[in-house]
């Protein structure tokens, strides 16, 4: 099946090369969503208290999504619900982390605030990631 799109490709088919770019986004995806899973999933957890820096609220919106059964393609509308966030900084040499937080700790929650913050470092990428924040 590739190697008939391959070829198709390299004749010059239009539809074939936004075939072949579609798909390798979607390896991409595929590969970073695993690299994110395998790097920070099931790794213990380490709680430290630390500063907020900003805080940031996404308001719930839909988003358009194609879908096709490979004869027609048509667009639905996905919704996506109101997410609320808190950036803390990690250490002196500017790294951070963004913690998912429910709407009411949003509220009570200001920039400067101390709080603690449940964190995991990454297996590959020591990259720091927030599990969440516990109530001081």
């Amino acid at each position: 099946m590739f190697k008939d799109l391959y070829q198709e490709a390299k004749a010059g088919d239009g539809l074939s090369i936004f075939l072949l770019l579609i798909f390798g986004l979607c390896a991409l995806l595929i590969a970073w969503l695993a690299f994110y899973l395998i790097d920070s999933s099931f790794l213990p957890e380490r709680e430290k208290a630390l500063y907020v820096e900003s805080s940031h609220y996404t308001p719930s919106h839909y988003q358009p999504q194609l879908i096709s059964n490979g004869q027609s393609t048509i667009t639905t509308m996905v919704y996506i619900p109101a997410s609320w966030s808190a950036t803390v900084k990690v250490n002196n040499l500017g790294d951070k982390a963004s913690c998912s937080i429910s709407e009411s700790r949003f509220s009570s929650i200001n920039i400067g605030d101390r709080v603690t913050a449940r964190l995991v470092t990454g297996r590959f990428s020591s990259a720091t990631y927030c599990k969440g924040l516990t109530n001081d």
